[in-house]
């Protein structure tokens, strides 16, 4: 009867996705997370719609900023769900932007598991950002994808596109300042002519 309890729960979960309190809301969230990971969406009835499609739809409009940031965080993270969890880069609540560049994206293994345009909507929109934390953080993280190019900056530049120099350049500017022990030991000369050969600058 182990189906039984869980199809149980899972109802009595998702009515509590709609409860008037956000707290609730959010621990809803937290609680269809973890059965999210493991539904097989083969064994739902025909109009049986996924919990993942549910938590999604409080990802992107529950007016609680904190049910949003419980979707952001326990959201099972996948190839599928990442374009999702990225638009919290442009949330209304700071906190929830922020928490894209110190929660989500640092779960990548490698920066490339992003698409280009993906790359430079991170830089973008998250050196752009009107709040100082999220900046901050924006700019750790590509700290950090600096030392997934192996402190290569070249290879870093090489992350965006040819096309968009002026991304690559804020990316590159903002490493110069949170990593200043990467920069003295770079060769400029050598990197400047493989940069402007690439037509970054």
């Amino acid at each position: 009867h182990s189906s039984e309890m869980y199809a149980e729960l899972k109802s009595a979960l998702l009515e509590r996705l709609c409860d008037k309190e956000h707290l609730v809301r959010a621990l809803a969230v937290t609680s269809l997370s973890k059965l999210a990971a493991s539904e097989d969406v083969d064994d739902l009835e025909d109009d049986e719609e996924p919990i993942v499609m549910s938590l999604l739809s409080h990802l992107f409009e529950d007016p609680a900023p904190e049910v949003r940031r419980a979707a952001l965080v326990h959201l099972p993270f996948s190839p599928t769900t990442l374009p999702a969890l990225l638009t919290r880069m442009r949330d209304v609540d700071p906190l929830t932007r922020k928490m894209v560049f110190t929660t989500i994206l640092p779960r990548l293994e490698h920066p490339r598991l992003l698409t280009i345009g993906q790359r430079e909507q991170v830089v973008s929109q998250g050196l752009g950002d009107r709040a100082d934390a999220v900046r901050v953080a924006a700019a750790h993280l590509l700290g950090t994808w600096v030392d997934s190019c192996e402190g290569d900056l070249t290879s870093f530049v090489k992350l965006f596109d040819v096309h968009t120099p002026d991304v690559a350049r804020d990316a590159l500017k903002s490493v110069f300042v949170t990593r200043a022990e990467i920069v003295n030991e770079v060769d400029f000369d050598g990197m400047c002519s493989i940069v402007i050969y690439d037509h970054v600058y």
